[in-house]
């Protein structure tokens, strides 16, 4: 059974804010001292935030879900209500819920109707990305006594009435208070850093666990970049490597032409792999295109065979003037994703490999070769012939009776 509230006479920071909403209270709203009290006082002084007059219809919820509710507004539900997401400590008790949407992040401040002053007031935050956050207690300054809050084994905050007295003497003071919002992450970035933002050690990975390699789909896209300008010039270091041990290092770099729809030029090369059969530059392939956004550069890899991973790390990234880049993206594929063969729809990189200075591709003898006799033999028949770096000497030599006598 509901029980019936004096709204006239708000004793906390919170309640006067809420009672000014309601048109139950006619007195000097306090000065916040926090971010959620200046949503408050933003409400309370102008009702749904737009307007000049106070106050706020409520909408009833009626079996709602409050992760939903995320539209700015005022709404309340009755005791035995069958709305989910609540704060566990409400229950099934009536409760009033201010809800602010401001730049796609939600703040949702909610009122247990219960004369309780304790486990009254919760608040929590649904970001732009849609990622609920817990409810929280926002305590009251009665909540909890001095000794409970200092004793050792106190879980609450010191939101007591000691720290509420100065933390008002320091706003009557007129105290420096300085907004720490301007510090805080911001629509989620730092939980989503998934490489650093310099450019460093961002990475993607392919994995082939099915029959599609069999089928001869071995190809995946493992990294590309859009470039928007022309001249512009980046040099990539990437570490390869497999997941059935073998690595390699190879560095990538392109300079685009002037007139931003092709490269001047397009390199990859090998410069280390301790395993070849595994991680190759003759399993990569790179190509640019012209697109409507820029210069289009793709890297593939080929994976050969069922169960076969590969990772690709940026080591560095590097703009021609020195400063770091971040234009790579790299990928991550699963068998699905593979293809047959990359696409031919580009102009393809050069490629070379920098562990190899070079490679004969066939060693010509030279013939044999007899050289001048030497003064002190009686006979030679010495003879030798060259294959590259390489002699083979053939012969005999009988010394003269001059030699024996010595």
């Amino acid at each position: 059974m509901a029980q019936d509230f004096d709204l006239t006479m708000p004793t906390e920071r919170a309640e006067k804010y809420l009672a000014k909403m309601a048109k139950q209270y006619d007195g000097t709203l306090p000065e916040p001292i926090s971010n959620i009290d200046k949503y408050l006082k933003i409400l309370a002084e102008n009702g749904s935030g737009g307007g000049s007059g106070g106050g706020i219809t409520p909408k009833k919820l009626e079996n709602a879900d409050l992760n939903t509710v995320t539209e700015t507004g005022s709404y309340y539900a009755d005791f035995d209500h069958t709305c989910k997401n609540v704060p566990k400590k409400v229950g099934s008790y009536g409760f009033s819920i201010i809800v602010t949407n401001g730049g796609g992040v939600v703040y949702q401040l909610l009122m247990k109707n219960t004369i309780a002053e304790e486990n009254r007031l919760f608040m929590r935050v649904i970001d732009s990305d849609g990622e609920v956050y817990p409810w929280s207690n926002y305590m009251q300054e009665s909540d909890v006594t001095i000794d409970s809050v200092l004793s050792e084994t106190s879980t609450r905050p010191p939101q007591n009435a000691v720290v509420t007295k100065r933390l008002n003497e320091i706003e009557s003071n007129s105290a420096k208070k300085t907004d720490l919002t301007a510090y805080l992450p911001k629509d989620g970035t730092a939980k989503k850093a998934d490489g650093l933002s310099t450019g460093q050690l961002k990475f993607g990975y392919i994995y082939n666990g099915t029959s599609t390699a069999t089928a001869g789909k071995t190809w995946a896209r493992v990294a590309y970049c859009v470039v928007p300008k022309g001249y512009t010039t980046i040099t990539m270091v990437m570490l390869i490597t497999s997941g059935n041990s073998g690595m390699g290092i190879f560095e990538i770099d392109f300079r685009t032409n002037a007139n931003n729809d092709g490269f001047d030029y397009f390199n990859v090369k090998q410069i280390i792999t301790n395993f070849p059969e595994r991680v190759s530059i003759n399993d990569i392939k790179a190509f640019a295109k012209s697109t409507s956004d820029g210069v289009q550069y793709e890297i593939w890899y080929n994976i050969r065979s069922i169960y076969g991973t590969r990772q690709f790390t940026c080591l560095s990234e590097q703009l021609y003037n020195g400063a770091n880049s971040n234009e790579w993206k790299f990928e991550t594929h699963t068998a699905a994703d593979f293809e047959a063969s990359p696409p031919t729809d580009g102009t393809e990189a050069t490629y070379s490999n920098c562990g190899v200075v070079s490679t004969a591709e066939t060693l010509t003898g030279s013939g044999w070769i007899v050289p001048d006799p030497i003064c002190e033999m009686k006979t030679t028949s010495i003879k030798y012939k060259k294959y590259g770096n390489i002699v083979e000497i053939s012969g005999s030599i009988t010394f003269s009776s001059s030699i024996y006598r010595r």
